[in-house]
């Protein structure tokens, strides 16, 4: 191509700034005619205005091809790869970076690649190698110029890992010998993170504002941005919110303008921590979400760890347990499950939190207990902190006072972590019968500068204790039940606050926390003395009182929720048989084992049975029998009395106690051991328990739901459990079936997962390609609705549009790798011709949102057969298709019956003659399958 021809069409291109592909195309035909200044130029104007994730991939290695193409000597070559790695290092795409600086440093292993390599793997997370990359560059530094941007890069490694002395030092020899302004105002940006490492707030404010006057002056936009961001921060800390978000959000604006993905992400991450500290939880998650995409788009692990941590907390807070345990396994996906060492004790922590939250106290210790092993990080205060409850819930006071001392020495600088050793001293001096208003009092002053509801909530019912003369010493004063009735107040008003901001599927999650166990048990013993102008309870104050141990525990007032019998979903005849038999079992209080295989929703089951009972106004208490072992899981249900064992240094309530009135949850009873198993046949047998070790006999008012995915039957023939107990829990079984038996359901089920996925996130459900569909519903799924729940969650933060596609599955979900491989031609889940690229939206209760696509399975009022084949012929298409024989016969079953049902206006017996059947069998099938408005003759 002729230069002038080819100078021409790259200008042409470059006009038109609108167009990616336009400004990418003149970038290749610069560089081509060593223009290479504009070409470098328009690359940057393409790539950063490019979003989508593949299409900034095919870019980059466009450009990449394009200067690897060009001649010139190995200088001239790794000059090229050098600018190439420093434009992807400021555009945040840290994977070229580090692609274009490794092959510049083949070619000449000079001072400023080993600067850009050494920038680009600490930016990528690995530490370790940057901290040797970037010394060997200080070696190879031979200017004072050189010297001083090495100290500088050194020096913000330093603060990542928490050396702050040496950042100090490393910041100073870079400021004393820095020539231009750019180096000096990253120096100064390291003195500014440390006053705020000092929690100097004014000064840093003043620190920043400075050197963002200095750098707008000068033209340097990335300096400035930085130190806007910064400065909003230190407004953060000293909790001038409003201030730091309206400057964040110029921050945000102004870094999406001029495409600094850093600037962006770093602005919508402390956007997110000041809609978690003001409480706008909805918004904090949807912005952590979107601060985690750009960050994963970056590559930059550390901060992507650090936001998943934060994102699964806030999870946590709001009792989405599932979620938060998602999130943290995404994170330690993403870091190939090897967490950056300053990030360590936090995954930790977090990871301990979602344990204890589950009812999993030993997985908790043994993640606390490999934070305590690194033995530093950012957390290790909160990993004390969290340790101490364990050890309180244990009754283990002397581990208990061990493990605040230890926090109480690491918060110094956390508002919060000072109100939280301040409440567990409380909890501990009220533990061993000591004095604990004062305490109390001190951490809820404490709570309200940190701005934690947490905490205060907690500090309100501890103060509503302490104004209660049963729960004080005997030398302390006459009791203040106006007092006590104000805190309880205050702690319920807490609690509702939340929940009244949060969307119904959250709200109900958030209430449903083992956490406020305590406090439902004080509201509904409130409401008691209320109705019966008591005198003084044990918790409450009230002679008149039922007793909280009696009193089930609900709220004052309706709590939002979707019942849980709208959560199953499904039309296939095991499903509508299903919510048949759990609407049924409500209605009596016989103990129910509920049996199917792990992931098909169990739990769910228990709920729906709990909701439609005649207890559901009483607590729903849940018990994972496998997470225990014999002795604490005897503890956990019975409790136990002060001194029963070392540790037990008061008395304790056991689950039967707080199910009272309610019911009582066991998950995965086949797991119990025998001796378990022969306090459990007592309880069913006679209805009274006894503490560990105790003697006093305790009425037991609970409904018992088991759940298994054991072989009881096979259990019991190989001696592994008690027959009597088979037979004491047996009393009425249900069948979940799995996931893989109802495949037809799984459209509905996703939809249903999806709309509430965006309920807790604050978007719009995104929708499944039919591609997805049909591959997925070929899945075995042994992990059931849990597996597929899981895979959902990770292909909706990976999806980049509106509706999921295959690839967001087998690129991002581990166990999906290979979910292309079950793709067919045609799917017989839903047929590619005449439907749309995506399965509208289903609503939860089953019916489409939008119109229904065109569909190849059977259903109901549709088993017309074309002319051409016969009806043997098409049944075995579908079979060959792989709708399984057994689930046709039901299809087919089902459609007779309701065709004869509509033909006999709902007379069973005239059905019955229809069909060539017996009226009693039929009167089962119309049952199994859920027909209603039915008559006998």
């Amino acid at each position: 191509v002729d230069p002038e021809d080819a100078l021409a069409v790259a200008e042409a291109l470059e006009e038109q700034s609108s167009d990616a592909w336009s400004l990418s195309r003149a970038s290749e035909l610069f560089a081509s005619l060593g223009q290479d200044e504009r070409a470098e130029a328009a690359a940057v104007l393409a790539i950063s205005s490019v979003g989508e994730p593949s299409a900034r991939v095919d870019f980059w290695q466009r450009w990449s091809r394009s200067i690897r193409a060009l001649p010139g000597d190995r200088a001239a070559s790794g000059d090229r790869l050098l600018r190439a790695a420093e434009l992807a290092l400021r555009l945040g795409d840290i994977e070229f970076a580090i692609d274009f600086s490794s092959a510049a440093l083949r070619e000449r292993e000079s001072f400023a690649a080993l600067l850009v390599h050494g920038r680009a793997t600490s930016a990528r997370g690995d530490l370790t190698t940057a901290a040797m990359v970037l010394s060997r560059a200080l070696e190879r530094a031979t200017t004072p110029a050189e010297r001083s941007r090495g100290a500088v890069e050194m020096a913000e490694l330093c603060c990542k890992t928490g050396d702050l002395a040496a950042a100090r030092g490393h910041a100073q020899e870079g400021l004393a010998g820095a020539g231009e302004l750019a180096t000096r105002l990253q120096a100064r940006n390291i003195f500014g993170k440390l006053l705020l490492t000092q929690q100097a707030w004014s000064e840093a404010d003043r620190h920043f504002a400075a050197d963002a006057w200095e750098a707008a002056c000068a033209g340097e936009h990335v300096s400035e941005l930085r130190a806007r961001l910064n400065r909003a921060i230190a407004l953060l800390s000293s909790g001038r919110f409003d201030e730091a978000r309206s400057m964040l959000a110029a921050v945000l604006d102004d870094g999406e303008q001029r495409g600094e993905r850093m600037a962006t992400g770093y602005a919508l991450t402390n956007l997110a921590v000041i809609a978690n500290l003001k409480h706008e939880y909805p918004e904090a998650l949807r912005l952590f979400e979107r601060a985690i995409d750009i960050f994963r788009k970056i590559g930059d692990k550390v901060a992507l760890v650090n936001l998943i941590a934060n994102l699964a907390e806030i999870r946590l807070q709001l009792g989405l347990n599932d979620e938060a345990e998602q999130a943290l396994a995404f994170a330690r996906k993403v870091c190939g499950n090897v967490i950056p060492g300053v990030r360590i004790t936090h995954v930790a922590y977090v990871a301990a939190q979602i344990h204890l939250a589950c009812g999993r106290p030993l997985d908790a210790w043994s993640e606390l207990s490999d934070a305590f092993a690194y033995g530093a990080g950012s957390k290790l205060g909160e990993c004390y902190a969290l340790a101490a409850r364990i050890a309180l819930d244990d009754g283990d006071l002397l581990q208990a006072a061990h493990m605040i001392s230890k926090a109480g020495a690491e918060a110094t600088s956390s508002d919060w972590l000072r109100a939280e050793v301040t409440l567990l001293e409380a909890m501990r001096a009220r533990a061993a019968g000591e004095p604990f208003g004062q305490l109390a009092a001190e951490a809820l002053a404490h709570s309200r500068q940190a701005h934690s509801r947490e905490c205060a909530l907690e500090a309100h019912v501890l103060l509503h204790h302490a104004s209660s003369s049963v729960s004080r010493p005997s030398h302390a004063p006459d009791d203040d039940p106006a007092a006590a009735r104000s805190h309880l107040e205050a702690a319920i008003a807490i609690r509702d606050r939340v929940a009244a901001s949060l969307p119904p599927e959250i709200a109900r999650r958030f209430l449903a926390r083992r956490s406020f166990a305590e406090l439902a048990r004080l509201e509904a013993c409130a409401r008691s003395a209320a109705e019966a102008d008591p005198k003084g309870c044990e918790l409450c104050g009230s002679s008149a009182c039922a007793g909280c141990a009696r009193a089930p525990a609900r709220a004052l007032r309706p709590s939002p929720a979707v019942p849980a019998l709208k959560r199953m979903v499904g039309t296939t005849p095991a499903m509508l048989s299903l919510i048949h038999q759990i609407e049924k079992v409500g209605a009596s209080d016989a103990t129910v084992l509920i049996h199917g295989e792990s992931g098909t929703g169990k739990e769910l089951v228990a709920e729906a049975i709990h909701e439609v009972s005649a207890r559901r106004m009483g607590p729903l208490v849940k018990v994972n029998c496998a997470a225990l072992v014999e002795t604490l899981l005897l503890s956990e249900l019975f409790g136990h009395e002060k001194g029963s064992f070392t540790g037990a240094a008061a008395r304790r309530r056991g689950r039967f106690e707080l199910a009272e009135g309610g019911t009582l949850f066991l998950d995965e009873i086949g797991d119990i051991s025998p001796r378990t198993q022969v306090a459990l046949l007592r309880v069913l047998q006679d209805k009274t328990f006894e503490r560990v070790g105790g003697v006093t006999p305790l009425r037991a008012n609970v409904r018992i739901v088991c759940a298994t995915h054991r072989d009881l039957r096979a259990m019991v023939a190989r001696g592994e459990f008690r027959e009597d107990l088979y037979y004491r829990l047996r009393q009425l079984v249900l069948e979940v079936p799995a996931l893989r038996q109802r495949p037809r359901d799984l459209p509905v089920i996703a939809a249903s997962i999806l709309e509430r996925i965006a309920a807790e996130r604050g978007t719009a459900p995104k929708r499944l390609s039919s591609r997805a569909i049909s591959a997925l519903s070929r899945h075995s799924w042994p992990g059931n609705v849990r597996e597929l729940e899981n895979a959902l969650r990770a292909a909706a933060i990976f999806a980049d549009g509106e509706v999921i596609e295959l690839e967001d599955f087998t690129m991002n979900v581990e166990g999906l790798r290979d979910l292309d491989a079950l793709e067919p031609a045609s799917s017989p889940m839903t047929s590619r011709a005449g439907t749309s690229s995506a399965i509208p939206a289903i609503d939860p209760s089953g019916g489409p949102r939008s119109s229904a696509p065109e569909r190849a399975e059977l259903e109901p009022h549709s088993l017309s057969t074309p002319v051409d084949r016969t009806p043997l012929e098409l049944a075995y298409a579908h079979v060959r298709g792989g709708v399984s024989l057994s689930d046709m016969k039901r299809e087919i079953e089902r459609e007779c019956i309701a065709r004869a049902l509509d033909e006999s206006r709902g007379n069973i017996t005239r059905a019955a003659a229809l069909l060539g059947m017996k009226r009693p069998r039929l009167s089962q099938l119309v049952k199994q399958y859920g027909f209603g408005g039915t008559s006998e003759d």
